[in-house]
């Protein structure tokens, strides 16, 4: 099994330290949704994460449309599911979120994927071991995070490699794991350590 991929250091702490939660938890119901979705976490990973006990209890009609969210974004998405998850691993990456970074390699590798899948979300564009696709779904996630925008010559390359369809859940995925990086990193949310757990789940 491969290691897990490590973060680089975040600019406004030492490199060793994450993040410390800004909101208290609220472990109480609150609410059907909210309660289904700390069911679900608990029964896959025997924990719940982090966003379930700060954000959600202080906002739980919140819940449900979260959860149709990430219904889609799991289920609903035509893109191969290797490139879904370097894609999203690449941004969590790319933007320091500790609790997103972590999320991400454990969905991964809850779909067994091979040996050097996860290091993919790592390369370097210029690394001639990648495929012309993942090439410009990474050259796309790397350019929407530093600056919010793509280049057109970015945005053809990944409409020359995909059909529209699929460039179309590149730029909403992409999107999305933005905002819910936006939603960890100002809630100081560290890693809830579910990639360590799954890989003791498959030893």
């Amino acid at each position: 099994m491969s290691e897990p991929l490590t973060l680089p250091a975040l600019a406004a702490a030492p490199a060793a330290s994450e993040p410390t939660p800004r909101l208290a938890p609220i472990d109480s119901y609150a609410g059907f949704w909210l309660a289904l979705l700390r069911m679900a976490f608990r029964f896959m990973f025997g924990k719940v994460m982090m966003p379930l006990r700060t954000l959600m209890p202080r906002i739980p009609a919140y819940a449900f449309p979260h959860i149709c969210m990430m219904m889609f974004a799991t289920r609903k998405i035509s893109l191969p599911r290797e490139l879904m998850h370097v894609l999203s691993i690449r941004i969590s990456r790319s933007n320091s979120c500790h609790f997103c970074f972590d999320m991400h390699q454990a969905m991964f590798l809850l779909e067994k994927p091979s040996e050097s899948a996860l290091g993919l979300a790592t390369r370097d564009l210029s690394d001639p071991t990648l495929g012309p696709t993942m090439r410009a779904v990474l050259a796309y996630a790397d350019e929407v995070v530093k600056q919010g925008n793509v280049s057109d010559a970015t945005f053809e390359q990944l409409k020359a490699r995909l059909p529209e369809r699929q460039v179309a859940e590149v730029v909403w995925l992409a999107a999305f794991v933005i905002y819910t990086n936006m939603l960890a990193r100002p809630l100081g949310l560290p890693s809830d350590g579910f990639c360590a757990i799954v890989q003791k789940q498959k030893r």
